[in-house]
């Protein structure tokens, strides 16, 4: 008969701690009346458009599927006219 010495387990790391906030960016709704008009548009507005998430909106920005902003301050935004074109939405008749 012999005798077997168990150690006990070293508890799992605690996660680290961030500042992040715990929130996913969530898209917010436009309207097509909306875009007919002048204004402009951030990126949650062009998640709602393109049914897609915050990264990928930057995804295809960086391989030129989304137009260049037409501006930031310093979030970017795009204005109505350039989006638009690219979704192919006609314009309110003047």
């Amino acid at each position: 008969m012999s005798v077997k010495f168990v150690t006990p387990a070293k508890p799992a790391p605690a996660a680290p701690q961030t500042d992040a906030p715990a929130y996913r960016v969530q898209p917010k709704p436009v309207t097509l009346e909306y875009l007919r008009g002048p204004g402009s548009v951030r990126v949650q507005h062009l998640m709602y458009l393109l049914h897609c998430s915050y990264s990928t909106v930057f995804k295809r920005l960086a391989r030129g599927h989304i137009p260049a902003p037409t501006g930031g301050d310093p979030r970017p935004y795009w204005s109505n006219e350039v989006i638009r074109k690219h979704l192919g939405i006609e314009s309110a008749a003047r």
